[in-house]
């Protein structure tokens, strides 16, 4: 049971980190194209 708990929490920290890395990625590729668009 525990083993159970312990993997669904595992699951949804790893879950939001993967929200979280995504939000990133998307903030990087605006600046990018924001910096390409004003040279």
């Amino acid at each position: 049971m525990s083993m159970n708990v312990n993997w669904s929490q595992l699951k949804i920290i790893e879950y939001q980190y993967k929200i979280v890395t995504d939000e990133i990625n998307t903030n990087d590729d605006m600046r990018i194209t924001y910096n390409n668009n004003n040279q």
